[in-house]
């Protein structure tokens, strides 16, 4: 009941809520059917049309406006009456606004309810609810060279646009301010083409309006109507009570030479972009708080109708307008339009939503929105410390007086009392915190910390306490936490310096703290610490270019509310808008830096809009004819994105400290790049554009229709709908290119001359660009002074990457513009796979394969009618190879081969299994899984196909429910789960999400037993559950074996999915044919990532080439269906020539051993520790247990045929009194080797012996051996060297009392066993594992060395733990375990199917090749000690020796999983390149390529060594060989690569070019040649490296490798 209640309750207060806000009138802005006054051609009775009048205050434009206003007043009244109760009387409502000239509607005051059924009336065309907007220079005319420029051609800045009135959309202004006075100036006369009014107020009073600022207006309805605007505080008047609307007035057309003096000091002489041109005012934001949406269409709307050139906007929304069926057609937009068909010029801001994507709040293509630029002028200060050490820094401040040093003091160690409960003492905020006569005299360091960035601590009020308190000035240090805060240098009364860098601040405490003497109690007694400023009020000119400010917001446009990207390039151009003087107010209270001040230097997309204003306006003022279109043309096509010495422009990212990182800035960043003010005085050559075009593109905005369009602009929309990227913008921007795409653009002439055109172009990455013509001739009159381009764009690649490019246009006479171009989503087809293509797509694979079966079903009927007996046709196989898998005798397969229709036959073989710490050793944690969100996101959208053994889907490795989020649906997946009574419904969790097994060959061998093998896909192995548990295990799960935990496992992509194809089957392991029909299917059902522990014992017989061979071939076409394929290298190792993985399509794993160790040690009764090996717990207690050796504890007359006593097999063997209680030393023999003897039967013995555990020797003969760690229940240790078992058996035996007869009388000898479960890590890096296999690669069955490395790379491989399956037989030492910790390289592969994962995921696109490429050239050749990786080899013990690795031992190296995230170059190769490879190969011919792989060999033949792998390895070099490679750079900026090599022994290497710039689009590629000379002849292998070193830091190599050297 009380449950009840509770929920009642809030029902009850929702149901309030709604209710309120559904009755609560608010403002609404309405657009009504009817043009406009600029729209509006005439047509009805009695009133001529205004369209071309809209700038004229005539008599006509006034009754029209009228009529709208009737009109407007008309439809609220019935509107209003239907919804009254008394329809009497006239409907009470409030409207605050009617629109006339640019939009026709009004703003009025509504309910939810009211404007959802006024949205309804059919006079009604769109219902939009009010919101807010918020806001969005002395050195800047000179740093744009406006003096000896555009100004020089109007006369000087005393003729700088005075007949152009630029409209201000602001908070005001101040008249008072010498910015806008006339006094003084050459005066200004009467301006008949504006027409707008000076609104006159107390604190606006007559005169106000002085010829400079021509007209002054507020408005504030809608902010009245809110309820938050006070008359008195914000002043119902043109005041500017803010200081942002003055300073923006200022930039754009302030007086030219007026003083900027800031307490007394002297910053230069500020002036405007355009300092004669008229400023118009229109207040519609106000100080504290910004300004609503109907105010600031009023205003604009005015503007328009009063005669403005230019309508400057320094505002905008937080976000997309909702309520709009597109951003283009929200009302602000569509006035906006409006206003440019009346000819007036529109400037908004971008927005200081950056560095981020899609946080421009400026939207539509008739508007030119302006990003804000860094210039080259900064305000360094310097703190000089008394050590000599100069930190820099930042503050308006001035220096400490005389050459002096003072003390430092720190503000904790200044304070009295208890403290303020509102700021800690560091933030220097109450004089009355601190001793006065301590701080009195001394420099006072205080903290910037988050008190100062969210206001409740000013720089002002340290002024105060420090003023208060006698300090000679202020050093202000900075949190870690702040960080990667912006600092702006500010004005500061008394010397002052902020250390902007968390390292520099920890230099300046570390300084101080050392000097400070302090008591017992900590207490600051001797202040020893000394420094002086230097001062931060004198500039300092870099000459540098503009960088993108940090804040500017960024591209790509979004077209609707949901962010859904846009045809249309935003910004459009970017001009400097970071710490820019400018006019300010005394009163303004926004800004507390510059309360009282007349000047203030601030930062936003704000200040560079009026930059861009100002230049209109002067261009305007040259070319009185030129529209809107043609401005925002000259601007953006002119403008510079390079520096001056070809540099691309950089744009600012957020880094870790106070310093931007820099990355090459691209249209998303700067539009059209950074203006350049006299290169747009004359482009020569302009893309325009009208009403007609703007509603056009309209007319193609998702969802908007022909008469909405119609009713918003009165504009048509044409017969044949058009597309977005159709208007004739200087950019082409395409938010998803499909396939191919034509689109055109028109240029027009300008100039006074006719022009010879030559364009020239980059293209974007994964875009080719064709143009035509690529040279013009553009007349100066008539139908010659326009050309028409064709652009044509092909997506060469699927990418989702945004990629840029640019097309220039080099005139002969000099002019130069260029236009950028800007692909988000690129995609190749032939055939679209769209979900709704999904079904059809599948049907047509369906037919065709059904078709192949078909075709080989009637050639196998055919064969056997003639040999007249059945067959057994195993498999059919259509996706990755055309054939089949039938049962034949040697005759019947060699006829097959001469049969028609049969391209080769190959004979099946046996493949065999080729494994919690490594994740951790590799480093995941802390990097590509943090990238992905933590281990929680690592990989979950990534198939991993494992072909193994099958898979134990009771593995909590493998569960679902715990996991902390639930897995979803993977469409792209389309593989089946099998069931079967050991392998029930719900096996498949989502995280394994197939599973299959396929064994029709191990059933044809006779091998194959359903029962025992499980016809299932149910691991009765334990192999596949490890493999798949190391690719895709679940994270933290605890690995627990005989009760000891061994710490938690996790797969290296632990939210991966699996996908399970069992063809290999315990102790038969597999046959290929049902490998190749595993891999088949895998590939069909759409797995990311093939996985394969396996390979064959030797080259497969009978093939012209390993390459050749029917499982390589299959793996080829699954790379070229876009499948990685990783495969285990074998365990033939340390011999050469024993890898058993051959293509270069193939992805070869050889086995590393980490730095984990499982150490015990057997300390004896004389304190001698001997050193072994086992997982297994201590002996009991701290005391020592005698000892009895096997031999000693034999029953006289007992034996056994098969073991020997001292194997410690059979317990009847022994005396049981003799052995219980005691340590029983047993032999590890050959018998345990070959798997005759076990280690859990020496347990089950000794226990029923009563044993207290085991000290296990070796003998000589198995010297040599590896002793893996083994789980054991009872105390144990293997002692794995001979010489210390031989000196154990000394102490044994010194200790032991026999008889005459030979027996042990009295056993003297003692020892206990440590714990052997707890492991160490040595830190230690990988070395190449004694058994793995070798290279050479080799391309046939004779042996012959390929021009291919093997392997490729190496992974952890040497005891692994993974999980297991009790019901495995295969591994006695893990019988009935959930854990096993395993060797091989099959535990080697899945580290790096998961590690594909892992980059998959992060960058979706990257081939198969790409991810090869990223983790074989980052791969460790060195430890971290810069010595060579090591390779084990085979001793003369137990203990490996070691020497260098070579590439044939670990190919590129040890993985390095976080470096093969950001290789910056890679090596890329696709399915021809491959073929390629194959044509070249020795001993294979074009037509068995052909017949193998359904491709055609090149004309010209290549060399095998040719091919764009990773390495260079040659077998015969004879002479000189030129190789070439290609690098293709993935990272998102430029890099210049420099290269280095080492060469190998006998020859000597060239390389060309040594040095490079990687860039981004058509600059994207780079070809490397090598010459490789042989300088002595020699059949020894000798190794080289390449290294290639990036100077944004990224470094990759590759080996090589020759073989046999020959000088001719």
């Amino acid at each position: 009941m009380l449950q009840l209640a509770r929920w009642w309750f809030v029902f009850l207060v929702l149901g309030t809520v709604v209710v309120l806000a559904w009755t609560r009138r608010e403002v609404y802005m309405v657009l009504v059917v009817g043009e406009p006054v600029v729209v509006y051609k005439g047509g009805l009775p009695g009133l001529t049309g205004t369209a071309e009048l809209a700038v004229n205050a005539t008599d006509l434009v006034h009754k029209y406006a009228t009529y709208l206003t009737r009109k407007q007043d008309e439809l609220l009244d019935n509107f209003f009456k239907k919804s009254s109760s008394n329809s009497s009387s006239r409907p009470s409502y409030t409207k605050l606004y009617s629109y006339h000239h640019i939009v026709n509607g009004f703003a009025v005051e509504l309910t939810a309810e009211e404007a959802d059924l006024l949205a309804k009336d059919p006079g009604v065309v769109q219902v939009q609810k009010s919101y807010r907007v918020q806001k969005a220079t002395v050195h800047t005319p000179y740093y744009l060279q406006l003096p000896q420029g555009i100004w020089a051609q109007e006369g000087g800045y005393l003729g700088a646009g005075e007949n152009i009135v630029i409209g201000l959309v602001d908070t005001g202004i101040d008249p008072t301010h010498l910015s806008f006075s006339t006094m003084g100036q050459k005066p200004y006369g009467p301006l008949t083409s504006y027409h707008g009014k000076c609104e006159v107020a107390p604190e606006f009073p007559l005169g106000s309006c002085n010829g400079k600022i021509i007209g002054a207006q507020h408005f504030a309805a809608a902010a009245s109507k809110d309820g938050v605007f006070n008359a008195t505080l914000y002043f119902a008047s043109p005041l500017d009570g803010d200081g942002h609307g003055s300073h923006t007035a200022s930039t754009a057309a302030g007086n030219h030479g007026v003083p900027v003096i800031v307490n007394g000091v002297f910053y230069g002489n500020a002036s405007g972009m355009a300092p004669r041109a008229r400023i118009a005012v229109y207040k519609a934001l106000y100080r504290l708080i910004g300004g609503f949406i109907p105010d600031v269409i009023a205003a604009c709307d005015q503007a328009v109708a009063d005669g403005v050139d230019i309508l400057s906007l320094s505002l905008g929304p937080n976000s997309p307008p909702g309520g709009s069926i597109s951003t283009f057609l929200n009302i602000l937009d569509v006035a906006l339009l409006n206003a440019v068909k009346a000819n007036v010029l529109v400037v908004q801001a971008a927005g200081n939503g950056g560095p981020y994507d899609q946080t421009v709040t400026s939207f539509s293509p008739w508007i030119i929105t302006v990003g804000a630029g860094v210039d080259d002028r900064s305000y360094p200060n310097t703190l000089t410390l008394g050590n000599t050490t100069v930190l820099p820094g930042t503050l308006l401040a001035p220096p400490t007086k005389g050459p002096f040093l003072y003390n430092l003091i720190s503000a904790n160690d200044a304070m009295q009392g208890q403290g303020n409960p509102l700021y800690t003492p560091s933030d220097c905020q109450l004089a009355s915190l601190f001793n006065k006569l301590l701080v009195q005299g001394k420099l006072m360091i205080c903290t910037y910390s988050f008190n100062f960035i969210f206001g409740g601590a000013s720089m002002q009020q340290v002024v105060s306490t420090l003023e208060a308190l006698g300090a000679a000035g202020l050093v202000m240090v900075v949190e870690s936490d702040v960080a990667g805060s912006k600092f702006d240098p500010i004005p500061f009364t008394m010397p002052g310096i902020v250390i902007i860098d968390a390292m520099n601040s920890e230099v300046l405490l570390d300084y101080y703290s050392r000097l400070t003497t302090r008591d017992a109690n900590g207490i600051a007694v001797q202040f020893g610490a000394q420094a002086k400023i230097g001062g931060g009020q004198i500039a300092n000119y870099s000459g540098q270019a503009q960088q993108v400010a940090l804040f500017s917001s960024r591209g790509p446009d979004i077209k609707d509310f949901n962010f859904n990207q846009a045809d249309i390039l935003k910004p459009n151009v970017l001009a400097p808008g970071y710490l820019i003087w400018g006019a300010w107010t005394p009163i303004g209270i926004d800004n507390p830096n510059y309360i009282g001040q007349r000047w203030a230097m601030i930062s936003g997309t704000s200040m560079a809009t009026p930059h861009v204003a100002g230049l209109a306006a002067l261009l305007k003022e040259k070319y009185p004819l030129w529209s809107p279109a043609a401005l925002a043309s000259a601007m953006v096509t002119t403008a510079d994105v390079q520096d001056s010495r070809g540099v691309p422009l950089q744009a600012q990212e957020v880094s870790g400290g106070s310093t931007p990182l820099l990355q090459n800035a691209t249209p998303f960043d700067m539009g059209g790049g950074a203006l350049n003010v006299n290169a747009a005085l004359n482009p020569g050559i302009i893309f325009d554009a009208g009403e007609a075009d703007y509603v056009a593109f309209l007319c193609t905005a998702e969802g908007a229709t022909p008469q909405q369009v119609f009713a918003s602009t009165g504009g048509v929309c044409p017969t044949v709908p058009g597309r977005p990227i159709d208007l004739n913008m200087p950019s082409i921007t395409l938010a998803s290119l499909n396939g191919t795409q034509i689109l055109s653009r028109t240029v027009t002439n300008i100039a006074n001359n006719v022009e010879r055109y030559t364009i020239t172009w980059t293209s974007p990455a994964d875009v080719a660009v064709t143009i035509t013509p690529v040279t013009f001739t553009i007349g100066s009159s008539g139908q010659l002074q326009s050309q028409q381009i064709t652009f044509t764009l092909q997506a060469t690649g699927a990418s989702t990457l945004s990629s840029f490019g640019q097309v220039t246009f080099a005139g002969d006479l000099g002019h130069q513009i260029h236009i950028p171009i800007s692909i988000t989503n690129k995609i190749r087809t032939l055939l679209l796979m769209h979900d709704c293509d999904r079904a059809n797509t599948k049907n047509l694979v369906h037919k065709y394969k059904t078709h192949l079966t078909k075709k080989q079903d009637e050639l196998l009927d055919s064969f056997f009618f003639m040999k007249r007996r059945p067959y057994t046709k195993l498999y059919s196989y259509h996706h990755l190879i055309n054939g089949f898998a039938v049962d034949l005798t040697a005759a019947e397969a060699e006829a097959l081969a001469d049969f028609p229709g049969v391209i080769s036959v190959h004979k099946s073989y046996r493949v065999e299994k080729s494994t919690v710490h490594t994740p951790a050793y590799l480093g995941l944690p802390n990097g590509i899984w943090a990238k992905l969100g933590g281990f929680q996101g690592a990989g979950e959208n990534i198939v991993i196909g494992i072909v193994d053994t099958g898979i134990d889907p009771t593995h909590p490795s493998f569960a679902a429910r715990g996991q902390s989020k639930a897995y979803g649906p993977l469409r792209k997946y389309l593989g089946k789960c099998e069931v079967a009574p050991e392998f029930p419904r719900g096996s498949c969790n989502g995280k394994i999400i197939g599973a299959q097994h396929f064994a029709a060959a191990a059933i044809q061998s006779g091998a194959f037993s359903a029962s025992y093998q499980f016809a299932s896909p149910l691991d009765g192995d334990g192999h596949g559950s490890h493999t798949a548990s190391i690719a895709a295990g679940n994270h933290g799960v605890p690995v627990i074996l005989d009760g000891a935990f061994y710490g938690n496992a996790s797969g290296i992509a632990p939210r991966a999915r699996l996908a399970i194809y069992k063809a290999l089957y315990r102790q038969i392991g597999g046959f290929i044919p049902d490998v190749v029909a595993a891999c088949d299917q895998a590939v069909v059902d759409g797995v990311d990532i093939l996985s394969l522990s396996l390979g064959p014992n030797s080259p497969p017989n009978g093939e012209p080439s390993t390459f050749l061979n029917i499982l390589d071939l299959a793996l080829l076409n699954a790379v070229k269906a876009n499948v990685f394929v990783v495969q285990a290298a074998g365990n033939g190792g340390p011999y050469l020539k024993t890898v058993t993985s051959f293509s270069p399509w193939v992805v070869t794993v050889g086995a590393g051993v980490d730095d984990r160790l499982y150490p015990n040690e057997l300390t004896l009764g004389n304190g001698v520790t001997i050193p072994g090996v086992t997982l297994a717990p201590p002996t009991p207690g701290l005391g020592v247990y005698d000892m009895i050796l096997a031999d000693d504890a034999v029953v006289t007359g007992k034996s056994n045929p098969l073991f020997t006593p001292a194997d410690c097999q059979v317990p009847s063997l022994f005396n049981k009194v003799l052995v219980r209680g005691k340590l029983m030393i047993c032999t590890y023999s050959f018998n345990f080797v070959f798997g005759g003897a076990s280690m859990q039967t020496v347990v089950t013995t000794l226990q029923a012996l009563g044993a207290v555990g085991v000290v296990m020797m070796v003998d000589s003969d198995s010297s040599g051996q590896q002793y893996s760690p083994i789980p054991l229940p009872i105390p144990a240790i293997v002692l794995v060297s001979y010489a210390n078992s031989q000196a154990l058996l000394h102490y044994y035996n010194t200790q032991t009392i026999k008889g005459t007869n030979g027996k042990a009388s009295r056993f003297g000898a003692q020892a206990k066993i440590g714990n052997g479960q707890i492991a160490k890590y040595s830190g230690q890096a990988q070395q190449v594992a004694l058994f793995s296999s070798r290279g050479p690669d080799v391309m046939d069955f004779n042996f012959d060395v390929a021009d291919v490395l093997k392997p490729n790379v190496i992974a952890p491989g040497s005891l692994i733990w993974g999980a297991w399956t009790p019901i495995a037989i295969d591994s006695p030492n893990f019988l009935g375990q959930r854990w096993a910790m395993m060797s091989g390289t099959s535990m080697a592969t899945p580290h790096v199917a998961g590690l594909a994962a892992l980059l998959k995921e992060l960058n979706p696109l990257w081939s198969p090749a790409a991810l090869a490429s990223a983790m074989v050239t980052t791969a460790d050749v060195k430890d971290r000690f810069g010595q060579p990786l090591q390779a084990q080899q085979v001793s003369a013990g137990v203990n490996p020796t070691l020497q260098p690795a070579t590439p044939f031992d670990m190919g590129g190296g040890a993985l390095n999983v976080n470096a093969a995230l950001n290789p910056g170059i890679i090596f890329e190769a696709g399915i021809q390149d491959y073929i390629n490879f194959l044509c070249a190969t020795s001993g294979i011919t074009p037509r068995q390529v052909s017949a193998s792989t359904g491709r055609l060999c090149p004309k010209t033949l290549g060399r095998s060594t040719d091919l764009n792998i990773p390495s260079i390895t040659i077998t015969n070099l004879q002479g000189t060989r030129v190789i070439p490679r290609t690098v293709k750079n993935i990272s998102p900026k430029p890099e210049t690569y420099t290269i280095t090599w080492i060469s190998p022994a006998d020859v000597a290497v060239t390389v060309k070019p040594t040095s490079f710039t990687a860039g981004i689009g058509r600059l994207q590629l780079q070809q490397i040649t090598f010459t490789l000379r042989a300088t002595r002849a020699s059949t020894a292998t000798s190794f080289g490296l390449v290294t290639f070193t990036g100077h944004l830091g990224h470094s990759i190599h590759i080996p090589i490798s020759i073989l046999n050297k020959s000088l001719t």
